[in-house]
């Protein structure tokens, strides 16, 4: 089984690597076991999902369940 993400951020739908950031070893509890590593969010990573949740909140005035609200 493979244990190591696919990478290390999800935003918009996508899978997003970026290497620049802090690696963060993944962890298993039961053993303490090293399973995977992913890396730390860079102020670029950060504000491509800041553009991305901003796009999907401006969508969601246009449903019809938070009109009702």
């Amino acid at each position: 089984m493979d244990t190591q993400p696919k990478a290390s951020h999800f935003i918009h739908g996508a899978y997003v690597e970026d290497n620049n950031g802090a690696p963060i070893d993944v962890i298993y509890p039961a053993t303490g076991a090293v399973i995977g590593r992913v890396y730390s969010a860079t102020p670029e990573i950060i504000e491509q999902a800041i553009v991305s949740a901003k796009s999907a909140q401006s969508c969601l005035l246009y449903t019809s369940d938070a009109a009702d609200e």
